[in-house]
């Protein structure tokens, strides 16, 4: 009697632990767990439009190859409320400072961060290279303006533009270092350089006329006085001359006897326009446009001020005006 009871239960535990065995076979094949399959389905759906299912699946990607050192709570909202959730922004922040300081050389982090920058750009429509190209076609020169109308509204027209764009800093960072994920695992990538160098651009506008300090750019902040109706909440159809008069000669930047926000100024430009230039020279020159030669002009004008201004000399200009000067031709 004795040995049949052992026989049940022996036979009884060893159903247990096959069925046990079976149920996590077919969970492995439900959700798979290689790494490179997920990536590779999360870049997919960014590509059918999918943006939550594909940040869902390139946010396990990076948990898993963070081992265990990364844990990011619904990164999908975290995304759309970054302009204003100080929380949102410290999870960007931590997949930030995975990606630049991973040295992993698994490919599962490329198709991760690009699925995951095809869905921010999707979302927000922030396509880096459609974005400039607009902003180009928002402005016709980065000269000091002269005293016309259409050089005035040039101006204005190119910081509302940038002022939509920038969002907030942290975002633009993630993105900055998503590109720079991508480059690293293709360098012939001249896609993964524009974002990288425009991402970075657009972090400028944020140093230099965030004056409440919380790294976005909204209507709290002493430019958008210039800008921004507060009674429709958008932005002024006409700008008054005067309001224009105290943007150019009044409104004191935040890289002003502020040799720290100085230097992280000339650092963007710097990457920036690395990041173009090799961009640039990737590209054939038989299709080259219009785009690429008034990039060319741009980076070209950044690259000289860069020789000219450093981070002390920056310090010491106080508007927006006198910066324009010495970024002027």
């Amino acid at each position: 009697m004795k040995k049949f009871l052992i026989l049940i239960v022996s036979f009884t535990l060893i159903s247990i632990i096959l069925s046990s065995c079976s149920i996590n076979i077919f969970k492995s094949i439900d959700s798979p767990e290689n790494t490179l399959v997920l990536s590779k389905e999360a870049l997919s759906a960014s590509k059918e439009g999918n943006t939550k299912t594909a940040i869902k699946m390139a946010v396990q990607v990076f948990e898993k190859m963070s081992n265990g050192s990364l844990h990011l709570k619904n990164f999908y909202n975290s995304i759309v409320t970054s302009d204003t959730s100080s929380q949102a922004r410290v999870e960007l922040f931590k997949l930030s400072k995975f990606l630049e300081t991973t040295k992993s050389t698994n490919t599962s982090l490329k198709y991760a961060s690009k699925a995951l920058m095809n869905s921010i750009t999707k979302m927000l429509n922030l396509n880096a290279i459609s974005t400039a190209e607009n902003l180009f076609s928002n402005t016709h020169t980065l000269s000091l303006p002269s005293t016309s109308q259409f050089s005035s509204s040039d101006v204005i027209n190119g910081l509302e533009f940038l002022l939509k764009t920038a969002h907030n800093l942290q975002l633009m960072t993630l993105l900055q270092d998503l590109g720079n994920t991508i480059y690293r695992f293709d360098p012939k990538d001249p896609s993964a350089l524009f974002s990288m160098g425009f991402y970075a651009f657009f972090q400028v506008p944020i140093i230099l006329f965030d004056s409440n300090g919380n790294g976005v750019l909204e209507p709290k902040d002493a430019i958008y006085k210039y800008l921004w109706d507060y009674s429709t909440n958008s932005f002024k159809t006409v700008i008054p001359l005067e309001d224009y008069n105290h943007i150019m000669n009044n409104l004191t930047l935040e890289t002003y006897q502020n040799l720290g926000k100085s230097q992280k100024v000339l650092k963007q430009v710097a990457f920036t326009v690395t990041a173009l230039d090799k961009a640039m020279n990737l590209v054939d020159p038989n299709q080259e446009n219009e785009f690429i030669r008034t990039l060319r002009k741009y980076v070209g004008r950044l690259e000289i001020a860069l020789y000219v201004v450093n981070a002390d000399m920056l310090s010491k200009i106080k508007t927006f005006g006198s910066l324009m000067k010495e970024f002027k031709d």
